[in-house]
């Protein structure tokens, strides 16, 4: 699930649901989808703002085509939102991970409901794996992390076991083309 970046507008965070800007199932049913759909995801990907125009005129195709195909794009759920891609470190902030590691499973929702109501938290995965819970914040350095956890650890003692911790240095853009033609 994946959540407003609140701190950024300095709002109010005491309505989860709110911060939610998209939720990811691997539940629904898979969406069949054809070269030229890869195509028009290939162009959206790094520019979300580019003209169907242009699309049309890149893909040797037609406006109405390519719009049709956006429009079933966005209902059937493959694309999901449309948004800037910030560069965090020029404006004085960094992602960070921390994976963790619970006692009790049982709390993770408790956890989950505490966390989201810091404007720096980002995202979350909940898993069964090597760790419980992942959660992503955009913070200006690791200390603002360690002061989440040690509110978290205060607030559920003997809940969370242990959790590591990443610092995101660069992401990457997605290039659809490129994954699909592995």
């Amino acid at each position: 699930m994946e959540y407003k970046e609140a701190f950024l507008l300095d709002e109010k965070t005491d309505k989860k649901e709110n911060r939610i800007v998209t939720v990811y199932s691997s539940n629904d049913k898979k969406v069949e989808i054809d070269s030229l759909d890869y195509k028009i995801l290939d162009l959206l990907a790094p520019n979300s703002r580019i003209m169907t125009l242009e699309i049309a005129q890149k893909l040797k195709s037609t406006v109405n085509t390519i719009n049709s195909r956006i429009k079933k794009l966005v209902k059937t759920g493959v694309i999901q939102r449309y948004t800037i891609d910030v560069d965090w470190p020029k404006i004085g902030y960094q992602w960070y991970k921390a994976d963790i590691v619970l006692k009790d499973s049982k709390k993770i929702q408790q956890i989950i409901d505490y966390v989201v109501t810091n404007p720096n938290f980002v995202h979350r995965i909940v898993s069964l794996g090597y760790v419980d819970l992942q959660l992503s914040f955009c913070l200006n350095n690791a200390n603002q992390l360690h002061q989440i956890m040690g509110g978290l650890s205060s607030k559920f003692p003997d809940t969370i076991k242990n959790y590591k911790y990443f610092s995101v240095i660069k992401t990457h853009k997605y290039n659809v083309e490129a994954f699909w033609n592995r």
